[in-house]
């Protein structure tokens, strides 16, 4: 069981930026570690990583939808 993070810092390696992404909605005081990646250098993809990094936390459900 992984705990359902509500924030995460993202920044570049040695340049660019850090950005605090959080969940909407929420306070985004549960954070997660932080999200290292030397492509961050513009919002977007600091945005991009976070949303990434926040959804994978928390508990999944895998269902089968027949249609």
């Amino acid at each position: 069981m992984s705990p359902e993070y509500t924030a995460i810092f993202v920044r570049g390696e040695q340049q660019g930026m850090a950005c605090k992404i959080k969940r909407a909605g929420t306070l985004g005081v549960q954070y997660a570690y932080d999200g290292v990646d030397s492509l961050v250098t513009d919002n977007q993809a600091a945005l991009q990583r976070g949303a990434y990094e926040l959804a994978r936390s928390g508990n999944k459900r895998i269902s089968d939808i027949r249609t």
